[in-house]
């Protein structure tokens, strides 16, 4: 039997055979585009004169390369 993901703000849930299997929080990694863990992950931000903003994330995995 196969296996749903349904990801939405940061958050993925896995549904497999009708019973919620995992929750796990996630974000894009603007290098392996791919979603990865967010731990020990880097953002690089831009300062505006009203906000900062994150323009790249990169992921722990592609800041160890």
């Amino acid at each position: 039997m196969g296996y749903v993901e349904i990801i939405r703000d940061g958050v993925i849930a896995r549904l497999e055979g009708g019973e919620l299997r995992s929750v796990t929080s996630s974000a894009w990694c603007d290098k392996c585009n791919s979603l990865q863990d967010p731990i020990g992950g880097k953002g690089i931000e831009i300062l505006n004169d009203t906000d900062r903003q994150v323009v790249l994330w990169i992921c722990s995995k592609c800041r160890a390369v």
